[in-house]
């Protein structure tokens, strides 16, 4: 393949995940994820901020198709150059979908130039792709980590109109910081640097 046919690939992929990432920015789930953790309210109207931030008629933010990250990694959002990368989706998976769900948490949070205990950030970010992935059907058995069984087990009470308990939202950080990869992160980090 010729280099500017790899080109016009990347260019046609890239065009294609604006769409999908606009869909589930907009989407009735993600207008349905409504919570305060952390002193931090998480907003459904947030989504579509986001949705146009990235996929809009002028951008103000870069989406970009990532085909491979390191382990445990899926997509991600870098808050130095307002870039959210997201991996490939050949099925159209509700998993995926959640992934772009927790990065735009994390992107609506520099916008908002808040700074929050980074370890924090992370938990509103899980929490956020939990109940997303409640609306959605996912069942508890897809998953296996202690982080995000945590974080559902608060969407849970979110979603029953409870505020969740401190001891859960302790619980959630906890498994964060002992997860190999959020290893570079400690207990007192604060999100500095937000760039908006």
């Amino acid at each position: 393949m010729s280099i500017f046919s790899e080109f016009w690939k990347y260019v046609k992929t890239n065009i294609a995940y604006r769409g999908k990432v606009r869909a589930v920015l907009m989407s009735r789930e993600a207008a349905n994820i409504n919570f305060t953790a952390f002193g931090i309210n998480i907003r459904g109207t947030i989504f579509p901020d986001i949705a146009n931030d990235f996929t809009g008629d002028k951008p103000t933010r870069t989406l970009l198709v990532k085909e491979k990250f390191e382990e445990g990694v899926a997509a991600l959002y870098y808050k130095n150059t307002n870039t959210m990368e997201v991996g490939l989706d050949a099925v159209n998976s509700r998993m995926w979908k959640g992934y772009v769900i927790h990065e735009a948490v994390h992107a609506w949070i520099d916008k908002s130039k808040l700074r929050p205990l980074r370890v924090e950030n992370e938990a509103i970010a899980y929490i956020a792709q939990a109940v997303y992935y409640r609306r959605v059907g996912m069942s508890r058995s897809r998953f296996s980590s202690d982080i995000y069984l945590t974080a559902r087990d608060i969407g849970n009470a979110i979603i029953s109109g409870k505020t969740p308990a401190v001891e859960l939202l302790t619980k959630l950080k906890n498994a964060i910081l002992t997860n190999p990869t959020y290893g570079h992160l400690t207990a007192t980090m604060v999100d500095t640097g937000n760039d908006g």
